[in-house]
């Protein structure tokens, strides 16, 4: 969740899913399934494990993309998704038609 302060300072709130970088285990893996669907990487959509690192930063730049462009890319990165799909299977060329 982001939030903007009365100066427009972004805010960073709610960390009810917030794991350590190093995971439950110790191995810098995590599995819970847990998010909004929109903003998930298709690792965690796919109930693999998965690094925090790497899943937050997908989120950011889908985040960052709806704040450029003004919609979602995509709504789901699941392989059923076609716009999801195109890039997935590097053809983001196709993604802009």
């Amino acid at each position: 969740n982001l939030m903007l302060n009365q100066n427009f300072d972004l805010k960073i709130v709610d960390f009810g899913f917030a794991a350590a970088v190093q995971g439950i285990r110790g191995i810098g893996r995590l599995q819970t399934y847990c998010g909004t669907p929109q903003y998930m990487a298709p690792e965690i959509h796919q109930r693999k494990e998965y690094s925090g690192v790497s899943v937050d930063i997908f989120a950011a730049g889908k985040i960052l993309f709806v704040m450029v462009a003004g919609y979602f890319p995509f709504d789901e990165a699941i392989p059923s998704d076609p716009k999801y799909n195109l890039i997935a299977s590097n053809r983001a060329d196709e993604f802009w038609y």
